[in-house]
């Protein structure tokens, strides 16, 4: 398990700034947050090194790729057999997500394809490990949130 990382108010101004847009400039993030450049760099550099920030990446519109029909597909599988989905799951690229959960299903799949007829295939490859319900996404109401402070319970 990961050690938790204590973050003060700038720490989380400066993860607001870079997950709205991780190229800002150290000079815009300092005066976004109220730190001169360097440290505001020096924050940043704090909690890559922590590991707080894992990274940084383009995002890509599926729909600007042709990935149109999204869906979201649950997997039951008898005996908690999970070897043979396990070694399925890297070479379907249409699923960008997988959750093992506990509850009724064993997985829980996020997918984009190009077609209905390209997520029915994609059904029935799953369908080989166990017993698969899939919802197709007719809209996003929250997209991917940026990590806040969210007092403990």
């Amino acid at each position: 398990m990961n050690s938790v990382i204590p973050l003060d108010s700038t720490d989380w101004a400066i993860l607001r700034e870079l997950q709205d847009d991780a190229r800002t400039p150290v000079r815009a993030l300092g005066e976004a947050v109220g730190l001169s450049p360097s440290a505001a760099a020096e924050r940043k550099r704090r909690l890559e090194e922590a590991g707080v920030i894992g990274g940084y990446r383009a995002v890509v519109d599926p729909a600007a790729v042709g990935l149109t029909v999204q869906a979201v597909a649950r997997v039951n599988i008898p005996g908690a057999r999970y070897d043979r989905i396990n070694a399925l799951l890297p070479e379907l690229p249409e699923v960008y997500q997988c959750f093992r959960v506990a509850g009724d299903e064993c997985y829980v799949l996020l997918i984009r394809c190009h077609s209905v007829e390209h997520l029915d295939r994609v059904a029935q490859t799953l369908a080989t490990t166990g017993h698969v319900t899939m919802n197709v996404v007719y809209e996003t109401v929250v997209d991917a949130r940026p990590v806040e402070a969210i007092p403990p319970a």
